[in-house]
């Protein structure tokens, strides 16, 4: 079980990105907007001046909810929210449960879960909080391309890479 942990734990950091900006910022709100609930689970404080997001593998329909309960045993930090980020299949499962889906509807559902993520970083980071990413197989697929698009705004580096 400890290999299985470790590996886990090596595989979802093997892509992290982290967010932050030194532009000027809404003040860190004590509670979640609901329009950002409806697209999370999470674990912990939710005024926590860091936020821990999991962009989960699949793809999935159902979110695991699991993931970020051991995120927060695994780091056993304060003062950290735990996020994992719905995916556009995991707000409506029929997208891919009712037939099979063509490429251009694969790609539809990809930029729709891309888009979910970009909302939930903008928001925290909107707030001057700090936001690591965490992409986990299919998750790690979502970060990049979330990348390359373009669609996080920061003022310093993103920094990738792995911790040990």
């Amino acid at each position: 079980m400890k290999t299985t942990n470790l590996i886990l734990v090596s595989l979802l950091t093997l892509f992290i990105m982290s967010c932050s900006s030194d532009d000027s910022h809404d003040p860190v709100a004590l509670t979640i907007a609901q329009e950002i609930k409806d697209l999370i689970v999470y674990n912990g404080e939710e005024s926590a001046s860091t936020v821990v997001i999991n962009v989960q593998s699949g793809p999935d329909v159902e979110l695991a909810t699991e993931d970020i309960n051991f995120l927060r045993q695994s780091l056993n930090e304060t003062d950290v929210l735990y996020i994992n980020v719905h995916q556009a299949q995991t707000l409506n499962p029929s997208l891919v449960t009712v037939n099979d889906i063509s490429l251009d509807e694969a790609i539809a559902i990809n930029t729709e879960t891309v888009d979910i993520l970009s909302r939930v970083i903008a928001y925290f980071k909107q707030q001057g909080r700090t936001v690591y990413v965490f992409g986990f197989s299919f998750g790690a697929f979502v970060t990049q391309e979330l990348i390359a698009l373009s669609l996080i705004h920061i003022s310093e580096p993103t920094r990738l890479g792995m911790i040990s």
